[in-house]
């Protein structure tokens, strides 16, 4: 890993010391736990919340570190040594009846820029090695070598938590898509057809039909070959 650390630093053309982009020292879960305990406190003050947090006050440095992970979720802000909880806290805290804490936990996580970064970063659905996962945070994130494995880990847990992450062993994850809400597609006129794919006019009960068809093209083939492809997939569609 030093020697990963160092080959990087000369690339950025880096002196003795690298800052690294900021991210959470603690996972969603945690940081879910320690909001609603603050939430239900008699008092909140950055030192009871340090205290929640597992400190005697909020002067040492693990205990600030902790505190900023808070805020970087997007759940506290603090304001002449006050703790406001925010309404995206009170929804992890205390939701009501029909709100969904893992909608306001995702919202959460990707209130973190790196942790929207990496994820837009990995590829999904695949197995991804956590070593792997660290160098594209070196590298693409800006996260230094020493903390990225501690980086992937907080992201990785973090992402667990709301399903966007699979965690499969000590060594590897996969990353999952963002659940989507169903939502009816407008019907487009035929005319409107989507110009990234094929369109092609299909018979309908007395009206025009469109079908949008992405094709990924390899890039061997060539303009006749990619002719005939249209051509028979044309005729196929029409007798349906």
């Amino acid at each position: 890993m030093a020697t990963t650390e160092n080959t990087i630093r000369r690339g950025m053309g880096s002196t003795e010391r690298q800052r690294s982009t900021n991210y959470p020292s603690m996972d969603l879960t945690w940081a879910e736990d320690v909001i609603r305990r603050a939430y239900n406190s008699p008092t909140v003050n950055r030192t009871a919340l340090a205290q929640l947090a597992g400190h005697q006050d909020d002067t040492s440095g693990p205990a600030r570190s902790k505190l900023a992970a808070l805020k970087r979720f997007g759940l506290v802000e603090y304001q002449a040594g006050k703790v406001i909880i925010t309404e995206l806290g009170k929804k992890v805290a205390a939701p009501m009846p029909d709100e969904d804490v893992t909608e306001a936990l995702t919202q959460s996580f990707f209130n973190v820029a790196t942790f929207k970064q990496m994820y837009d970063l990995c590829a999904k659905k695949i197995t991804l090695a956590k070593d792997t996962l660290a160098n594209i945070a070196m590298r693409q994130v800006k996260i230094v070598a020493k903390a990225a494995p501690e980086f992937v880990d907080v992201f990785s847990r973090s992402g667990a938590r709301i399903g966007l992450v699979e965690l499969l062993d000590e060594k590897s994850l996969r990353v999952l898509d963002v659940p989507s809400v169903a939502v009816q597609a407008p019907e487009q006129e035929p005319s409107e057809a989507a110009p990234s794919g094929v369109g092609v006019p299909l018979k309908g009960a007395g009206q025009a039909q469109t079908w949008n068809i992405n094709l990924n093209i390899d890039s061997l083939m060539t303009a006749e070959n990619l002719r005939e492809l249209i051509r028979a997939l044309k005729e196929e569609l029409i007798k349906l």
